[in-house]
């Protein structure tokens, strides 16, 4: 079993990756980038990066979830990544995360 610590540490890491990989695909989608004389379809490969990025964004922040005292803060600014965002896919599976983070290691 994890720790309520252990948990937000993963959390922020994996937060703090996704974040530098959402801005990497901001400046790409807004710049002129040299592989597009020859491959025309790079805007839409780095759209969808972007989309992949902001999933685990927010897969990443609903870790946070799993740590009792900090699930109410969390859910509040999920629904607000939610709002903000409503036709990225939801993750709804944050519970089953929660456990899986929870249980005993296997053997």
């Amino acid at each position: 079993m994890q720790s309520d610590k252990s948990i937000l540490q993963r959390a922020i890491s994996l937060c703090n990756e996704a974040c530098f990989a959402v801005a990497l695909q901001h400046r790409r989608l807004r710049s002129t980038e040299p592989e597009d004389n020859t491959f025309v379809f790079r805007w839409w490969v780095d759209l969808q990066f972007l989309i992949v990025a902001l999933r685990r964004l927010r897969r990443s922040a609903a870790i946070v979830g799993c740590v009792p005292v900090l699930s109410g803060l969390i859910d509040s600014a999920l629904h607000e990544f939610d709002d903000a965002l409503p036709s990225l896919a939801k993750d709804a599976k944050r519970r089953g995360a929660c456990r899986r983070l929870r249980a005993k290691p296997r053997s």
